[in-house]
């Protein structure tokens, strides 16, 4: 996210407002476990599949290898949201784990491989995800065929990060998530 303009003052907010605390010195290269948490229920219910459904352990081993960045994680939401509403046969068709996996993987490349010293690695991916390099390069093949319609400009993914970075409007529902407790 550092290309967005108030590059500082949205970092502040991410946070803020996902659970990384004010600590500047605590690293936004991994999930926080309430937005690992969240992550997993938004997953789970848009793959639906029992095979390889999502759990915390996994989610949150990619998300430490892989160094998930809230705006990578933020944009993948994006494309299943997208997803959902443009191409649901897919989300039938594959598992939760391979779901988080590939769009985080297609999000961080998107957001961050310039091609030189930011590169994202197929390989890397599917290590961090217990996958081989052929069915990583497979799920990205079939992802980025199913959200062809649905590509996300970067106008969007920042007009999505101001709204759920709202201090008016809880994440919960911005995610379409109802807290545990319900409605507050």
């Amino acid at each position: 996210c550092a290309f967005l303009p108030g590059h500082q003052k949205l970092t502040e907010r991410v946070r803020k407002r996902l659970y990384y605390g004010l600590d500047k010195d605590v690293s936004l290269d991994a999930l926080s476990c309430p937005v690992t948490d969240i992550a997993i229920e938004i997953f789970q219910k848009s793959a639906p599949s029992p095979i390889r459904k999502l759990h915390k352990k996994y989610a949150a081993h990619v998300s430490r290898e892989a160094c998930i960045s809230p705006c990578a994680m933020m944009l993948a939401l994006v494309y299943i949201e997208r997803l959902r509403h443009r191409n649901p046969e897919y989300l039938q068709k594959i598992s939760s784990s391979d779901l988080f996996l590939i769009s985080m993987m297609v999000a961080s490349k998107y957001l961050y491989d310039e091609g030189e010293e930011e590169e994202v690695f197929n390989d890397e991916w599917g290590a961090a995800g217990k996958l081989d390099i052929k069915s990583v390069n497979n799920l990205e093949m079939n992802f980025l065929n199913a959200i062809v319609s649905a590509f996300v400009h970067l106008h969007c993914l920042h007009a999505r990060l101001v709204q759920v970075l709202n201090p008016n409007q809880s994440v919960l529902s911005f995610l379409g998530v109802e807290p545990l407790h319900g409605p507050s």
